[in-house]
This record gives structure tokens, C-alpha cells and sequence, in this order.
């Protein structure tokens, strides 16, 4: 019975789809991850994901030298102010950052197991006509619906802010947009931190590369690279930004036609994703100088990167919890536009480089 899916919520369909077919109940017992992630198809620290996301929603019990067990909310719906969350988010984003998707899945439902979780993908094209079908659909349905949205676009969170369903951005909101919820990272001090960074290990020029999708949260990173650029002498003119995929061969095309022998250049990736692609190109051409530094990074740790990143005080689980905490104050009556949060962050080094 080999899973073809992936996504961490898909996983744990497939695991309560199994349950429901063995017939188990409350307090039978449950595959060992070994076994879980053979019936899936994927690897054990997966499957071992899968497993704690039911036992957050208190479908499985996980107990000490017994294993998993099932859990009394089996066979029952369970009771939750939000009846449902929905996670708005474009495809390629949950590709691509995926993991910290999945730390604020583990969070809401620790916060709110009794509510289902439920991916909706932004097509394309039509993205505002899709947004307010999803608006119409949760207005019909029993019980309230809540949404969390993703890297979304001005004309989304539009959407919601004038739909009154309780929705929190998790990201920057857009100009204009007021009523939603919303938690993120400081942007411009990301970018201060990195531009620090890169001209105190001694970079003279600086390329920036951001994603091909421009979103607000682009304009303050850029913000905070040209002011704290300013305080070491760096001239705009010794800034150059290019917009790309993390796709290997462009960002090595883009460093070849961007990046000048013998000048050291301090590379800023706004993602971890780009900044990998970056690394093997360095390696191969020794000739280029390159201090890397990246703003969103959630695949790796301290000890594995190899360039600097830009650190969220906050894991991708408590960012979960509180997303969920202003969903349910929002349910209660609270402004959304109140409900503005910043988290912290930290530069980490890479390992060998002086602080």
C-alpha cells in the first residue's frame, strides 16, 4: 500500500485511511514507524512526522516502550472552535520551503486538534476568482473556517480581508490590506544583518538575488541592504539585484555575467534554495571571490549550512500556535488589524567563521 503522496497532510490521510480500513478503535494498537513508513513509501523521519501530526490531533497516542496506539478521537469529529483551516498557498512555494509549512501544520493542530487542516493550491490564473469560491464555500458550511495564507499576492489578501473569515497572512502583508491577521519576520533587518555580514568578511561589491516572484517583503530586504550598505561606504552602484528560480543553471549563467574576477563579491539569496545553487558554482569557478549569506532558510541547521542565514527566533511550530491563537482571538471578536506580530531573528555563521 505505497503512498504516492507526500505532502505531510496527505501522509496522515493515508495513515487514517489505513486505521479506518483495519477497523481499530481507541486503544489498539498502531504500526512501528518502521512499518508506517514502509506502507507509505517514504522514509522513517517522514513517517515519523506524519505520526506526530495525528497524535497532535490526539488521533494516535504515542507512548513510552509500547509505540503508538489509537486515540480516543478516532470514530469522532472532535470539538473545535475553527472547524476547518485552510492552507492558501501556491504550489511551488510548498516545494520548495515546504518544511516550514509543515512545522506550522504540527503547531495549529497542537493548538486546535479538533479542526481539520486542508492545503488549497492558488491556481495560476484565476487566483482571485478561486480565493472567493473558497470564501463562498466555508460561508455555506456549518461551524467557522479559518485561513492561513501563503506568500500570497495583493489581489488574494484583498480577498480575504473583505471576506470576515478569520485569516492571518504569515508573511508581509501588502499595501492597503488591513483586515487580516499577520506574523512575519523583520525583512529589513534581515537585510542589514546579511550586508553586515557579507562586507565585514569583506566583500566590495554586492549581488542580490531575489525569487522570480516579487512579492513586499523583496522591497523591505532591499530596504535594509541599502541603508545598512550606506553605513559602510558601499555605493548603490556596487549593488546589483537580479530576480531568479533556484534553478542551478541559471543562477550559475547570472554569476557568470554578473560577478567581476577578482573583486569579492558579498552574494545575499533570499532564499536558502537559491543560496544552495550558488555554492557548487563558487566551488567550480575558484577564479570568483563569493561570501554567501541567506534570508530564508528552513532546510537546514547551524551546523549544516555552509553559508550564513538569517534565523527565526521562533520555530516553524510556535509560529503555528500563534497563527492558531489569532485565528480563534479573531473568532472571538478581536480586530485582525490588531493582530500584527514580528518575529525575532539571528544571524548564524558559518561553521570556521570568525563573530
Amino acid at each position: 500500500m505505497a503512498a504516492t503522496k507526500t505532502s505531510l497532510l496527505q501522509l496522515a490521510e493515508t495513515i487514517e485511511e489505513d486505521i479506518r480500513k483495519r477497523r481499530l478503535g481507541p486503544g489498539d494498537g498502531y504500526r512501528t514507524t518502521t512499518d508506517t513508513a514502509r506502507m507509505l513509501g517514504v522514509n522513517t523521519s517522514r513517517a515519523n512526522q506524519a505520526l506526530q501530526l495525528l497524535a497532535n490531533r490526539k488521533v494516535i497516542q504515542r507512548r513510552q516502550r509500547v509505540g503508538a496506539v489509537i486515540g480516543p478521537a478516532v470514530g469522532d469529529s472532535g470539538k473545535s472552535a475553527i472547524r476547518r483551516i485552510h492552507l492558501v498557498v501556491a504550489e511551488d512555494y510548498l516545494r520548495q520551503e515546504g518544511l516550514l509549512t509543515d512545522g506550522i501544520l504540527m503547531g495549529l493542530q497542537r493548538r486546535l486538534p479538533g479542526a481539520e487542516l486542508r492545503y488549497n493550491y492558488l491556481p495560476g490564473v484565476n487566483e482571485v476568482e478561486y480565493a472567493e469560491g473558497l470564501l463562498t464555500e466555508a460561508m455555506k458550511n456549518r461551524g467557522t473556517d479559518g485561513f492561513v495564507l501563503f506568500r500570497s499576492s495583493m489581489a488574494v489578501q484583498r480577498v480575504f480581508s473583505k471576506g470576515g473569515m478569520p485569516t492571518v497572512v504569515n508573511g508581509v502583508l501588502q499595501p492597503s490590506v488591513e483586515d487580516v491577521g499577520q506574523i512575519d519576520r523583520d525583512q529589513c533587518l534581515i537585510g542589514k544583518a546579511l550586508t553586515e555580514y557579507v562586507v565585514s568578511e569583506g566583500a566590495t561589491k554586492i549581488l542580490v538575488l531575489l525569487r522570480d516572484r516579487v512579492a513586499v517583503g523583496d522591497s523591505l530586504l532591499l530596504d535594509g541592504i541599502f541603508a545598512k550598505a550606506q553605513e559602510f561606504g558601499v555605493q548603490p552602484s556596487d549593488i546589483m539585484i537580479r530576480w531568479l528560480p533556484p534553478d542551478g543553471d541559471a543562477v550559475a549563467a547570472c554569476l557568470e555575467d554578473a560577478m567581476e574576477s577578482g573583486a569579492v563579491h558579498g552574494i545575499i539569496c533570499r532564499s536558502g534554495a537559491l543560496a544552495e545553487q550558488v555554492q557548487p558554482f563558487l566551488k567550480r569557478r575558484r577564479r570568483f571571490k563569493g561570501i554567501v549569506a541567506a534570508g530564508d532558510v528552513y532546510s537546514k541547521g547551524p551546523a549544516q549550512a555552509s553559508f550564513a542565514w538569517a534565523r527565526s527566533g521562533e520555530g516553524a511550530e510556535e509560529i503555528g500556535e500563534k497563527i492558531a491563537e489569532m485565528l480563534m482571538n479573531q473568532m472571538e471578536g478581536e480586530a485582525a488589524k490588531m493582530q500584527r506580530m514580528t518575529v525575532p531573528i539571528e544571524l548564524v555563521r558559518p561553521k570556521g567563521r570568525r563573530k
